[in-house]
This record gives C-alpha cells, structure tokens and sequence, in this order.
C-alpha cells in the first residue's frame, strides 16, 4: 500500500481497505444467521472467485502501467528512494 497510494493519500487508502475488511464480517454473518451453515460454503467460493478474478485484474492492469505492486525487490528499493 505505501508504494501504490501518493503519501498524501495513504491514510484515507488504508481506511478504505478497513471498511473493506469490516463489511466482510457484516454480510457473512446474514448469509450465516439467516439460513443456516450449508450456505457458507458456496459462499465463501464465490468470494474467493470474486477474489481470484480482481486480483487478476489488478495485476494486468498494474503490469501493462508498469506499477509497483508485482515488482521486484530491486525494483521496490530503487521506487521507494525515489519517492524519499
């Protein structure tokens, strides 16, 4: 995260990935509490799919710009000098 958000936006990058993480326990526990256990895991398969799939995305996208999120560890040093 620190090496793909500007540092003037870090904070409000990791808050968004905190709500993110919050909601996951909000709408688990209504597929959970609703209808019983025999949902959970097909749902848990579909947000690994979901998962698995924007991820992929995310790595295209970030390769074809040339990012810094799959880059190597010579590369990561050499960005983070630059960006002191």
């Amino acid at each position: 995260m620190a090496l793909s958000a500007p540092q003037q936006q870090s904070g409000k990058a990791y808050g968004v990935m905190q709500a993110i993480q919050n909601f996951s326990p909000a709408v688990t526990s209504n597929v959970v509490g609703g209808k019983g256990f025999i949902n959970v895991e097909p749902f848990f398969v579909f947000l690994v799919s979901v998962t698995l799939i924007v991820s992929m995305l995310l790595m295209t996208q970030d390769h074809s710009r040339e990012g810094t999120l799959n880059s190597s560890a010579s590369k990561s040093k050499r960005l983070e000098a630059l960006t002191k």
